[in-house]
């Protein structure tokens, strides 16, 4: 905890304001909010004709479709400090390279918190894991590799959404394989159907996740034990998200907003397409097998600066080729077969999630499967527990050496300082 708490610090306090991937638009949210206006989508949005990466908007900003509990939450915090709204750049475009001081330091107030929310996470797989085996390093172990996850350590430093849905990610872990532990209890998945209800009042694209809730009900011995635990868990999930899909229907004539969403991006650029231009996939086939599994693999280990940073292709190829050979040790160990579906279950959702994006927008990034990370360390941790003590804990610090040559070459030594 330590050392992801002093990592994700050094990393927020000295990265110059707006220079994270979206960060303006999250805090556009933010601000909106704070001065007690309610953010959405403005079908009468505009981009001005100026010229160069400047256009202004006449709107929220770029992430002004985005599910308001992370918003909410933030602002919140914002007013229970004191602090006074302050509206950053219209894009990201224009905020990167153009910050002051006081722009930094109206920022790290709320960059702190999701430190906080990173830490949660942490927590969560020691909590998952230790649910799990009895041996008392692999908790430890899963929390270590997500505290210095690369990727991780660096997306919990600055304003985004993306936090709060990692932190319910691994809540929706802990509730599920708890569940399954306690031979199915109608409390824990209801607490599951309610942990995926506030992921959807956070990120629509956490949509998949929702499938561990009829798979944990499939598992149950009995059809009436299988309807009453996916009852529970529906219902739960409906009464945490009612009013924001109401509030959705209300203003926007559909429960998630899509339509409204996707105008709304082309206008203000946000599909990663010229203003106006909508989104389209023509080759749906190339995109599924070698578009997205590329970007994947190039950057989920490790990306920062707004996507300007990220590790050569042949080491993200080598890590994931080490993480794979790791996970294959599951095979022959004893372990119950529910809590590992659920574990797979999870892990494998949250990694769809950026197939799902990528029919959406030509933006979507690796850092969407983040909110599987909790599931994705304690299967890590289990694989290794056959290992030797050792061994265990060369992953980890690695994994801490290439945070410290992130932090090194693409902080301290970046252009910007």
């Amino acid at each position: 905890m330590l050392l992801f708490a002093t990592l994700t610090s050094i990393i927020a306090a000295t990265t110059p304001a707006w220079e994270s991937a979206d960060e303006p638009g999250h805090v556009r949210n933010i601000e909106t909010l704070v001065q007690g206006r309610l953010y959405g989508i403005d079908a009468h949005c505009t981009v001005s004709r100026q010229a160069g990466p400047d256009a202004l908007l006449s709107c929220a900003g770029d992430e002004a479709h985005q599910a308001p509990l992370y918003y909410f939450a933030m602002a919140g915090w914002q007013d229970l400090i004191g602090l006074q709204a302050r509206y950053p750049p219209r894009t990201v475009a224009s905020a990167v390279g153009s910050a002051h001081r006081g722009d930094h330091g109206f920022l790290i107030w709320l960059r702190f918190p999701n430190v906080l929310l990173g830490a949660i996470t942490v927590v969560m797989a020691f909590c998952v894991t230790r649910l799990i085996v009895r041996d008392s390093w692999t908790p430890v172990l899963a929390a270590a590799l997500v505290a210095t996850f690369p990727q991780f350590v660096f997306e919990s430093s600055f304003v985004t959404n993306d936090n709060l849905a990692n932190t319910l990610g691994a809540v929706l872990v802990f509730c599920a394989v708890k569940c399954v532990t306690l031979k199915f209890s109608l409390r824990w998945i209801a607490l599951t159907g309610v942990t995926f209800g506030l992921l959807i009042d956070t990120k629509i694209s956490t949509l998949l996740l929702g499938l561990i809730i009829p798979v944990v009900a499939l598992m149950a011995p009995g059809w009436r034990s299988r309807l009453s635990l996916l009852a529970y868990g529906v219902i739960a999930a409906l009464v945490a998200s009612s009013w924001y899909l109401i509030q959705n229907w209300v203003r926007y004539g559909d429960p998630l907003a899509r339509q409204a969403s996707s105008r709304y991006l082309a206008k203000v650029g946000g599909l990663a397409t010229s203003p106006g231009i909508p989104y389209t996939v023509r080759q749906p086939l190339h995109l599924i097998l070698v578009d997205v599994p590329y970007r994947i693999l190039r950057t989920i280990w490790y990306e920062s600066g707004a996507g300007l940073f990220h590790w050569p292709t042949w080491i993200s190829v080598v890590i994931t080729c080490v993480i794979g050979a790791i996970l294959l040790g599951l095979i022959g160990q004893h372990y119950s077969g529910e809590i590992l579906t659920v574990l797979i279950t999870i892990s494998v959702s949250a990694l769809a999630s950026v197939w799902l994006i990528a029919f959406q927008t030509a933006s979507y990034s690796s850092r969407y499967a983040l909110v599987g990370v909790g599931g994705v360390a304690t299967l890590v941790a289990l694989a290794l527990q056959r290992w030797s003590m050792s061994l265990r804990w060369l992953l980890p610090i690695a994994a801490l050496f290439g945070c410290c040559v992130a932090i090194d070459q693409n902080i301290f030594n970046a252009s910007w300082i």
